[in-house]
Order: C-alpha cells, then sequence, then structure tokens
C-alpha cells in the first residue's frame, strides 16, 4: 500500500563469506563427516576452511563416532582426516545391512592345509612352507587370481605364517608377520618381522626383528594375539614344555610371566593371553570346571635379568571362578584407574560357555574391577544366548569397537553384533544367510574376518580334495 515501508527491502543480505572463520567452524561441527567429504568442493572458502589443521584436529577430538586414538603429534591432517572418513563410513555400515551377500573374490588353493592372512581387508596372503603368495582382492587386472606376486619366501620350511595388525598406545598402526621354520629336524626358530605397506604395490615384508631358536621337538605355534603393547606367541603345547614368546611391540623387549603354583593335575590346561595398554591378562581353564584368572602389571617388572635378558611379569591380581568359563575375550574399555576406591576397572566382551558343555552359550559384557588388596571382582551382563552349534568371529578394531559375527546353522547362517565404546554398549542385531551356496562344497570353515572393513575370508573344501577362498565383503 502507499506509504506504508517495505521493511523486508531494506533487510541486510549476509553473504556466507562475510562470517568469520571461527562461527563457520561452529556450523561445521553440526555436519556431517560424510557431508564434509563433499562440502569442501562447494566453493574456495570450504575448500580452504576444510584443509585447516587445527579444524581436522579439533574434529577428531569432537565428533562422536567410533575412531582410533589421537590426535597424537606427528599425525597430518591428511591422516586424521582419512581416519575419520573412514571411520564415518564404517559406523554408516554396520552392522551390515546385506541380508544375501554374494561372494566378491575366489581364490583357488593347492592344498587346504595353506598359511592364510588378510591385510586392510584387502590383500590376501596365502601359501605353503616354501612361497607366500600375495593377491590383491580388489585389484582391475581380471586375471589378479591367477597371477599373485610372491610376497615372501622362507629360506627354510616355514610350518606356520600368518600376519597380525595391532594399534600402538600412540594410534600408529602396527603389522608383524610371524613364522615358525624348520631345517631338517633339530633346527627350530620363531621370526618376527614388520610389514609395511605401499599405496602403488601392497604390503611387503620390511624388517627382521625378532628371531628365538626352539627345542627340537617344539610342539608349533597355536596362537599369535597383539595389543597396544605385546605380541603374545603361544604354542599348541603345555607351557612348561613350550612356554609363551612376550615382545614389547615398540621395543621389541622380550617378557616372561611367572607362573605361580598351579593345582594339581592341572598342567595341561587351556591358556588364553589377552594384552591391554597397562596389563597382561591370563586365563587358564583349569579341568574345564573354572577359570583361573591372573591380572599382570606391565609397569612391575623383576630387577634381576636373566642370561638371556628377558623381563620377568608377576600377577598383581588373581580369581577363580566357575562362572567366567569362556572361548574368546576381547578388551572393550580401559583399564581405568578409579580414584575413590583406588581399584582398577576394565570392560571385557567374553563368549561364555555353557555349563558342563564345550558349546558356546551367549556373548556377555564383563566389569572387572581389581581392588588394591590383589583381589578381582566382577559383574556379567548377557547380551545374547546363543545357538548350541555358533562359533563367534569377533575383532577388536582400532576404533575402540569390538565387532563380529555369530556363525550357526552349519556356519552358513551369520548374526552381526557390534559393541561401542561411547556412552553405553549398545549391539545391533539383523541376520543374513546364503553367503556361500555352492551345492559342490563339502565344509564351510569361517577362516579370516575383518570387522572394521567388513570382510569375511572363508574356506570352500570340495570334493577330491580341492579348496577354494570366498571372500565376502558384507558392510
Amino acid at each position: 500500500m502507499p506509504g506504508q515501508h517495505d521493511f523486508h527491502s531494506f533487510s541486510p543480505t549476509i553473504n556466507i563469506q562475510d562470517l568469520p572463520n571461527e562461527i563457520l567452524f561452529i556450523i561445521l561441527e553440526f555436519v556431517d563427516v560424510l557431508d564434509i567429504v563433499v562440502l569442501y568442493k562447494v566453493s574456495k572458502l570450504f575448500h580452504r576452511l576444510l584443509h585447516d589443521e587445527w579444524y581436522w584436529k579439533q574434529s577428531y577430538r569432537n565428533k562422536r563416532i567410533p575412531r582410533p586414538p589421537g590426535p597424537f603429534e606427528g599425525q597430518s591432517t591428511t591422516y586424521l582426516r582419512k581416519i575419520l572418513v573412514r571411520s564415518a563410513r564404517v559406523q554408516h555400515n554396520w552392522p551390515p545391512f546385506v541380508r544375501s551377500p554374494n561372494p566378491t573374490s575366489r581364490v583357488t588353493l593347492q592344498s587346504a592345509k595353506q598359511n592364510l592372512s588378510i591385510i586392510h581387508g584387502r590383500w590376501l596372503i596365502t601359501g605353503d612352507s616354501p612361497l607366500l603368495l600375495c593377491y590383491d582382492t580388489r585389484s582391475s587386472d581380471p586375471d589378479w587370481d591367477t597371477s599373485p606376486r610372491i610376497f615372501h619366501q622362507p629360506h627354510l620350511q616355514a610350518n606356520f605364517f600368518r600376519c597380525f595388525s595391532t594399534t600402538a598406545e600412540d594410534g600408529q598402526e602396527l603389522i608383524f608377520a610371524v613364522s615358525e621354520t624348520q631345517v631338517g629336524a633339530a633346527r627350530r626358530k620363531l621370526n618376527v618381522f614388520t610389514v609395511a605397506i605401499d599405496p602403488d604395490y601392497g604390503p611387503f615384508i620390511s624388517g627382521y626383528i625378532f628371531t628365538l631358536d626352539v627345542r627340537p621337538r617344539y610342539s608349533g605355534v597355536w596362537t599369535v594375539t597383539t595389543g597396544p603393547r605385546l605380541l603374545v606367541i603361544c604354542a599348541k603345547g603345555s607351557e612348561q614344555d613350550d612356554p609363551p614368546v612376550i615382545l614389547d611391540v615398540k621395543t621389541f623387549q622380550r617378557f616372561r610371566a611367572a607362573t605361580p603354583p598351579l593345582p594339581r593335575g592341572h598342567l595341561g590346561m587351556f591358556t588364553s593371553y589377552l594384552s591391554t595398554s597397562s596389563h597382561l591378562l591370563v586365563a587358564r581353564l583349569l579341568g574345564g570346571l573354572e577359570t583361573l584368572l591372573q591380572v599382570y602389571p606391565l609397569s612391575q617388572t623383576q630387577s634381576e635379568w636373566s642370561t638371556d635378558a628377558v623381563w620377568v611379569l608377576h600377577p598383581s591380581h588373581a580369581m577363580r571362578t566357575h562362572e567366567l568359563r569362556f572361548c574368546t575375550w576381547h578388551v572393550l574399555r580401559g583399564p581405568k584407574h578409579e580414584t575413590l576406591t583406588g581399584g582398577i576397572r576394565m570392560t571385557l566382551m567374553l563368549s561364555l560357555l555353557a555349563p558342563n558343555s564345550s558349546d558356546v552359550a551367549s556373548l556377555n559384557i564383563v566389569q572387572l574391577l581389581l581392588d588394591a588388596g590383589g583381589g578381582i571382582s566382577f559383574t556379567s551382563e548377557r547380551l545374547r544366548a546363543l545357538p548350541h552349534d555358533a562359533t563367534v568371529l569377533a575383532d577388536s578394531s582400532h576404533d575402540g569397537c569390538i565387532r563380529g559375527l555369530v556363525c550357526s546353522g552349519n556356519r552358513r547362517q551369520f548374526i552381526p553384533f557390534t559393541i561401542d565404546d561411547q556412552d553405553k554398549n549398545s549391539t545391533d542385531y539383523g541376520e543374513f544367510s546364503g553367503i556361500i551356496n555352492n551345492s559342490l562344497s563339502l565344509r564351510l570353515d569361517p577362516v579370516l574376518f575383518d570387522g572394521y572393513r567388513g570382510v569375511l575370508c572363508s574356506m570352500i573344501v570340495m570334493e577330491r580334495g580341492r579348496s577354494s577362498i570366498e571372500v565376502v565383503r558384507f558392510g
């Protein structure tokens, strides 16, 4: 109307480029990490802001998604951005939403008794005693499965060869290869190598860091466990005959866990090791009926050195219980010192066995409290009951989460689960089946699992002893 002011015509126009950087950074805190990947391409302004070192360090500290520890001194902006974006994709894709995933890669093996490893969910390392080969399962080469490259060629016969990765306390990802070699029937060795990854070439043996002569009748490597501080190589035989080899993952200092007197008749028991940033946990299944749990602080070592410069660890806490008979265990949180009680608390995930049985019965979250007097108390929360024929594959990822698959139905049905390390434990379940629908297969064995990258490798044993590895990406 005439005489009336049009207030809108006088409203000032604010261009986003006129806002201070501090305000823009506050706005960006509310933007999803996966959207930021696209946002930096919108304009020169966002391209400049999203290459700011301070922004990515702050974002890495504050984003509410599971991620590897950091930021640490020496971690570049490019590294922090890449890891944060990858962690956001993992969170978005887990648990798997594909109900009937199909194998994405297949490698035919010469025999079913081959050494198998997978690095970064991509490079499959396989081979027999004289030769280890590397297959790039994401290669664009159509002949990738028939033209692998040589990964390692032991000069001795390799009875065992596997690659393992862990994240050190400073956030650095470390990859090791462990082998047991022998020549003739007398000379046997344990060997540890470092593995590096070239962006164009892939993984390769980068260093030879440890070797140990073992007795001619060494029982062979059974398992290798890794953590932020230690790498533990366990033998198939008894601890008395073939004690475990314990190494610091950064300094390669060797340790020995002092074994206290054990109950008579329990020397040939099942023993499992678990490493945290400050403690070594050792669990022994006594006669299949109860668990003896011992905790060794890594800060307390014997002042006297043995002739081979091995530091001795002594247990500070111990507990015997019938309630924690388990098959697998993983660290979820801790250890954390409690000021009020003076104790140390840590949170574990266990796959517990059924009473008087060797079948896995349930997944449980167990809170351990190490008191100042050397005792251990615990509370256990059952997350899910499991089928009687279940097998649990779990992966303690470097972002602080545990991801896994419960395999049942003759290992053809899979229930994914995840337990995060945020404000509370959370589990997400959905079921899928039919990963392998090969009617000619005689046996299906899930052998390799990378929960962080959503990769499962299964060995398919066919007629006449033929076998292959199926690589499935389901996340």
